[in-house]
């Protein structure tokens, strides 16, 4: 998920907004498995908030929309890293919410394609049941 696209002003409050967003995903599979479904969303969650150029790929005809930049390549990254509904959020992003979950595990981690450390954030979502 990546959002907003072609965004003209940030929100002050973006880096809660994308950390709030992340923990909602990751109830997901809890949501499915108390409705009697399987779990689904088996993926790791990776939230990064930071400024990328946005813009159209290829010929006029064609309808690609990218958003280039270590702030996507750290959050397809943290996504990779995560385990299955864990959400992973940047040192940067937690920042605004950090009170709201005192069993958060920091990390370090060496990514591929970013050349320096990148501190990464574990969050303990709240159970569904608490929500």
């Amino acid at each position: 998920m990546r959002g907003p696209l072609g965004a003209r002003a940030t929100p002050p409050d973006h880096g809660l907004l994308a950390v709030r967003a992340a923990v909602v995903q990751g109830m997901i599979p809890e949501i499915g498995a108390r409705a009697g479904g399987e779990r689904l969303l088996q993926v790791g969650i990776g939230t990064s908030t930071g400024v990328a150029p946005t813009g159209a790929v290829g010929p006029i005809s064609c309808d690609d929309y990218t958003a280039p930049g270590d702030a996507l390549d750290i959050a397809s990254c943290f996504q990779c890293e995560a385990a299955p509904g864990e959400p992973m959020v940047t040192e940067d992003a937690c920042r605004s919410v950090s009170s709201e979950y005192p069993r958060a595990i920091e990390k370090v981690l060496t990514l591929k394609g970013i050349h320096e450390t990148v501190k990464a954030t574990v969050l303990d979502p709240p159970s569904v049941a608490a929500a």
